[in-house]
């Protein structure tokens, strides 16, 4: 299989630091592009620290111990995360905990990523209302993201990661999305 179309996992295991057992143990996964994986467990089993280690959050952001291989595509995020995270999307449990806290307006919030990767102005725009859009926030594109209701905010949240086409895009709890947008896609 073409490594520039999967994604692969060996071997992985991760530890938060100042916490003494590990959250992932020796994880090898491959899969290919173009498809909806779910990841079933119980709680505390490791779900949201997988979607985090695929998202290179840990350890770039949150600090941990990160062993083994996580590949998307080409890239790895130990070896050029910039680039690694121009390839990821991910939507966490809280929505609005992964909101920038910058933007003045949605707008703002969901063109947040593409200005940070230089993406030209017109491009933006462009981008941003198709996103929004296709996630029902048209009418909120000139509203502070702090007005916005739980669920508004949780298409703020996904309109963020999904606006810059990432390869992969790992949701955590998606069972909690609004039922109106869990086949946006």
């Amino acid at each position: 299989m073409d490594n520039r179309q999967q994604i692969h996992l060996e071997n992985l295991s991760l530890r938060y630091r100042g916490i003494e057992t590990s959250a992932l143990k020796h994880i090898s996964v491959d899969a290919e592009f173009g498809h909806v994986i779910g990841i079933i467990g119980n709680h505390h089993a490791g779900k949201t620290s997988l979607c985090r280690a695929l998202a290179g959050i840990v350890p770039t952001i949150i600090s941990g111990d990160v062993t083994g291989t996580i590949q998307v595509g080409s890239l790895s995020p130990n070896l050029d995360w910039q680039k690694y995270n121009q390839q990821t999307g991910v939507v966490l449990q809280n929505p609005a905990g992964q909101l920038s806290g910058l933007a003045d307006t949605v707008a703002d919030e969901i063109a947040f990523d593409l200005i940070n990767q230089g993406v030209p102005a017109d491009q933006i725009k462009r981008r941003v209302f198709n996103v929004a859009d296709q996630l029902g926030l048209g009418d909120q594109l000139n509203q502070s993201p702090g007005t916005l209701s739980g669920g508004q905010k949780q298409r703020l949240a996904i309109a963020t990661a999904i606006v810059t086409d990432p390869s992969i895009f790992p949701l955590v709890k998606w069972i909690h999305l609004d039922v109106s947008i869990s086949s946006v896609g």
